[in-house]
């Protein structure tokens, strides 16, 4: 997956239920605990809403840990207790046959990546696009915004779900647009428009097996991410 090469932040999880059916009640873990930055700010508005989804739609409560170090929008991500924990959680529901969970990456400007990605929109900002020469970053089409260069950097982008390929890597051009997408076309919502970029963005449906939807759960250790 590439990035759209924007400043606005994607979700560093983002758990999409296709369909979620009424089933006998099944024991999910008792809690889980979402870090973000400080009370204030729109990452902690935004797991608070997660939060309370979590606890009004299940038996799993779920609170709001206010995180004072480095600007990181889920730092448990970075022990795996929040992914692993959510994921066990919803694959041992009576949910987990009409999920799809899409777990995607934001990217830190990219100086890790070797391969240049494809510019697909360009900009032309003096002082701050630089990428071929000064104020420049592509080439901006006539009546395009500026500041939406891209493709940025690769990313890795994981499917979690009883429909997902089993032991498959996918090599198509996606970029975060594409989970937008994905929601767009399964919902016939139509695409965002003004040049958006989900307007560009592959699709993720080759990635999926919806003829079978047979892949089994698998548990991973909330602290290792081990078996």
């Amino acid at each position: 997956m590439r990035s759209t090469g924007l400043s606005i932040t994607t979700f560093a999880l983002f758990a999409l239920l296709l369909s979620i059916h009424s089933a006998g009640a099944q024991k999910l873990s008792a809690s889980t605990t979402i870090g973000t930055n400080p009370a204030g700010t729109a990452f902690y508005a935004v797991a608070a809403g997660l939060a309370k989804v979590i606890s009004t739609t299940g038996s799993m409560q779920s609170t709001v840990q206010p995180y004072s170090g480095s600007s990181t929008f889920l730092p448990l991500l970075d022990s795996g207790e929040l992914d692993f924990g959510i994921i066990n959680a919803v694959e041992k529901s009576p949910y987990w046959k009409d999920t799809a969970i899409i777990i995607a990456y934001d990217d830190s400007d990219g100086w890790y990546d070797h391969v240049m990605p494809p510019i697909l929109k360009g900009s032309a900002i003096p002082g701050i696009d630089a990428l071929n020469g000064d104020g420049k970053c592509g080439t901006q089409a006539a009546g395009a915004y500026p500041g939406r260069c891209g493709y940025g950097p690769r990313l890795p982008l994981l499917v979690v779900s009883p429909y997902a390929r089993v032991n498959f890597v996918d090599h198509s051009l996606t970029d975060q647009t594409s989970i937008l997408r994905f929601i767009e076309d399964n919902w016939d919502l139509g695409r965002l428009g003004d040049q958006s970029y989900d307007e560009l963005a592959g699709p993720l449906d080759q990635m999926f097996d919806f003829d079978k939807g047979s892949a089994m759960p698998v548990m991973l250790d909330p602290k290792t991410g081990a078996l």
